[in-house]
């Protein structure tokens, strides 16, 4: 059975609710397949220099990473401080960064934003929900990559199935 890491972060005890319900759904929907080994950690861990060095490496070597917080446009610097502590020990592996923001707008907060952009830094799919796969370690050998560089992923799927809306260009004087 594959091992799966989940690494948790939460600003609060709503947020944690959350991040169980998600984690549940996600044990419920893979258990046959996986073995989960689940961190919990919460934002007032990364002022902590020892647990927010401790998450940073268990972050580093998560299959997915749950962020749970708030919707907000500030992002809190010991959360930068903490994802750049594992992104850097990021491997060459698939994983997804879920972030669970509550968010009801139409646009993107500074937070989701930012968790987007952490995603794409560590190369791991940006989900807000339960993934349909769990990924793993990327393979090395030259066919696997080729057969991978074919490969449709789910995010790549979503962004190809997009309706593009309509431009509007300004009239100029005939």
């Amino acid at each position: 059975m594959k091992a799966c890491k989940v690494v948790v972060l939460c600003e609060s005890d709503p947020h944690r609710e959350n991040a169980k319900k998600l984690c549940n759904a996600l044990m419920d929907r893979f258990w046959t397949r996986c073995e989960f080994d689940v961190s919990w950690f919460s934002f007032d861990d990364l002022v902590d220099l020892k647990k927010s060095a401790a998450s940073a490496r268990e972050a580093g070597e998560t299959d997915v990473l749950v962020v749970a917080c708030a919707p907000e446009d500030h992002v809190p610097t010991e959360l930068q401080l903490w994802v750049e502590q594992w992104i850097s020990r990021r491997t060459d592996r698939e994983g997804s960064l879920i972030g669970l923001l509550e968010s009801q707008a139409d646009f993107c907060s500074g937070r989701e934003t930012y968790l987007r952009n952490v995603a794409r830094r560590g190369g791991l799919d940006f989900l807000t929900g339960v993934p349909t796969a769990l990924a793993g370690a990327l393979p090395e050998d030259p066919d696997s990559v080729s057969e991978r560089a074919t490969h449709i992923s789910n995010v790549l799927e979503d962004i190809l199935q997009k309706p593009i809306a309509p431009r509007s260009f300004p009239l100029g004087k005939l």
